[in-house]
């Protein structure tokens, strides 16, 4: 049986590819899919040469072409997915996200995020986490990463990420804005969120947690101090749950009967 033009030109640039000639494997597929751009077995081969030499954001194009015919060809999402992390490309990584979410959560792409997070500054970051469908595959370390982001790089609302970390329980510094901005809508909700934390941590936490702002909105968040007040016993309060709660020189009067009897 004679064997198709086609099959044959597949077969040489996979032989070429195993032979590691990944130069060879590139310019014969490129040519190749002049005139064939949507054979995806092509496609795919251009695209695993380019990762081979370590060639991200050529591995990013190809990948991305693979993908768009489908995203669950061989381990094109994985890929793909490599190749954003490695270039941030977050709009592609959030796009295998939307498409195939099982395909971020294995150690491997796990592990790239937790990297690429050590060499992503904090505006690259707020960036990121636009993305709304890359919270679910962040790693907790990245998630707690937010959660203790600079004021100065956040904005005045909620964000669709601090929601997320706050119905996931996850602390960090944020705790004392997000409590100001749900304040700012409703009481029983904040007191709630307040409560919700403080059944998991400890109030040595919580108080750190919600000392900057307490500094930052001391009027506003009064009524903050005092449920956090009447959730601990003062009795056990500790020198470290004082320092993080006495932000201002004028202090509530239930927090000074408090200060006076430590100090006594």
């Amino acid at each position: 049986m004679k064997i198709h033009p086609f099959n044959f030109r597949r077969r040489f640039a996979a032989h070429k590819y195993r032979q590691k000639d990944y130069d060879s494997v590139i310019q014969y597929t490129e040519s190749y899919l002049n005139k064939h751009p949507d054979d995806i077995f092509m496609l795919e081969l251009r695209a695993r040469a380019s990762t081979s030499l370590r060639d991200w954001e050529q591995g990013v194009v190809w990948y991305q072409k693979v993908f768009q015919i489908d995203p669950l060809y061989l381990d094109c999402s994985f890929q793909l997915a490599r190749c954003s992390i490695y270039t941030k490309n977050w709009k592609i990584l959030n796009l295998v996200a939307t498409n195939n979410k099982k395909a971020l959560e294995v150690d491997e792409i796990q592990n790239a995020i937790t990297k690429k997070m050590d060499f992503v500054d904090h505006r690259e970051f707020v960036e990121m986490v636009q993305y709304a469908d890359l919270f679910g595959i962040l790693p907790r370390k990245s998630l707690r990463r937010w959660t203790n982001l600079p004021f100065d790089f956040r904005s005045l609302s909620i964000l669709k990420i601090d929601r997320y970390c706050l119905d996931a329980r996850i602390g960090g510094e944020y705790l004392g804005l997000m409590l100001y901005l749900i304040l700012l809508r409703s009481k029983s909700e904040a007191r709630s969120t307040l409560e919700f934390f403080g059944s998991k941590y400890s109030m040595t936490l919580i108080a750190k947690w919600i000392s900057h702002g307490l500094s930052k909105y001391p009027m506003e968040l009064e009524c903050v101090l005092e449920w956090f007040l009447a959730m601990i016993n003062p009795k056990d309060i500790d020198i470290a749950t004082l320092e993080a709660i006495c932000v201002t020189e004028t202090l509530p009067p239930a927090l000074e009967i408090i200060v006076k009897e430590y100090l006594e």
